[in-house]
């Protein structure tokens, strides 16, 4: 009979040794597939966190990039008075309406963009009966040192009264009017002089800061 005994026993025993070789492979292979899965799966999680990271960093870099886009574009527009709605402005005119003041607007002289705006105070504060006379430049004896002799800032929009902003009552036209010139423009410096005349206001702008 083929093959010989001595060849079945070694080839049993080979078939036996192969076959637990097999198995060994098989589970290494086994081992080794669940735990490359779990390092392909902790890599991948590692990258889709770094592109989450990256993601929202480009994100916040567009939003910075547009925000500062249009803090440009509104530095180059001319400043303008903002109401939310028709009905809040006639609402502000009334009020102001209870009280009228006379006003003196001067704006920088040679400064077409500030010239336009004070017109758009003025014709604002003559809609509420304001006595407002047209507003004129800065005299030049005093344009070098305007901020000293007109209690005024620097640059951009200064109020002044004759009380200090501190004994502001509610429905005084004062903090009324600034209020309104702080929502328009962000912000307006409020200035006192005690020489101005009983209800009167004076409105100074220079340049846009």
């Amino acid at each position: 009979m083929w093959p010989s005994e001595d060849w079945a026993s070694r080839l049993s025993d080979w078939a036996n040794i192969g076959l637990i070789f097999s198995l060994a492979a098989g589970v290494i292979s086994t081992v080794l597939l669940v735990w490359m899965g779990n390092v392909k799966e902790s890599y991948l999680k590692t990258h889709l966190e770094q592109f989450t990271i990256d993601l929202e960093k480009q994100k916040g870099e567009t939003a910075n990039a547009q925000a500062e886009v249009l803090r440009l574009q509104q530095q180059r527009l001319p400043r303008t008075l903002k109401f939310d709605s028709n009905e809040s402005l006639q609402a502000l005119i009334a009020t102001l309406k209870q009280t009228r003041f006379t006003a003196e607007i001067l704006y920088k002289k040679g400064d077409g963009e500030a010239a336009w705006f004070a017109e758009q105070i003025r014709g604002l504060l003559l809609s509420a009966g304001w006595a407002v006379p047209h507003s004129a430049p800065i005299p030049e004896d005093m344009s070098a040192n305007a901020v000293e002799k007109l209690k005024a800032q620097p640059d951009g929009v200064t109020l002044i009264t004759k009380k200090n902003s501190d004994k502001d009552k509610p429905g005084d036209p004062e903090p009324i009017l600034a209020n309104l010139l702080s929502k328009s423009l962000g912000t307006v410096a409020r200035s006192w002089d005690a020489n101005l005349p009983d209800n009167s206001i004076r409105v100074i702008i220079l340049q846009k800061p």
